[in-house]
């Protein structure tokens, strides 16, 4: 309809159909836009470079609002919030996250490494025990999660 025969122009037509196009590309681009910045893989872009900023109260609230609608990231999202709460020292809510990360995915050695460090700094021995012998099984060629096994278990693994 937009395209004519040099013989067979139609103005009206053309400009309506150009028209109609023109709303449709637009349409379509605003609705691929929306549809990837509430992408949670979106979300934890945007996560990864607030950490890099330091900006860890719009790390919480960006991982929040990214709970809402998770996919397949949710024990991302907490682990990355989670990694915010330590960050402003709040202890507890990073210990929920993590031990709900490693709930949702088991095989998760960041977030067993993170509470056994939490749990041994409030003096919970036997989970932060439990913790870093995860951590440690799933990375044993660590040299972090080496040296931390070292400190809570007292022995080398």
């Amino acid at each position: 309809a937009i395209f004519h025969l040099p013989r067979n122009k139609k103005f009206s037509l053309q400009f309506m159909a150009s028209l109609v196009l023109s709303i449709l590309l637009f349409g379509l681009i605003i609705f691929g836009i929306q549809k990837s910045t509430n992408n949670a893989s979106y979300q934890l872009i945007k996560i990864e470079e607030l950490i890099k900023e330091k900006n860890y109260e719009a790390v919480i609230t960006r991982a929040t609002d990214a709970l809402d609608n998770p996919s397949s990231y949710k024990a991302q999202l907490l682990f990355q919030r989670s990694f915010a709460y330590i960050e402003l020292n709040k202890q507890e809510l990073a210990i929920d996250d993590l031990e709900n990360s490693v709930q949702l995915h088991k095989e998760f050695p960041e977030a067993y490494f993170n509470l056994a460090i939490l749990y041994s700094s409030q003096g919970a021995s036997k989970k932060a025990e439990e913790a870093v012998k995860i951590a440690y099984q799933l990375k044993p060629q660590n040299e972090d999660y080496i040296k931390l096994y070292e400190q809570i278990m007292g022995e080398r693994p």
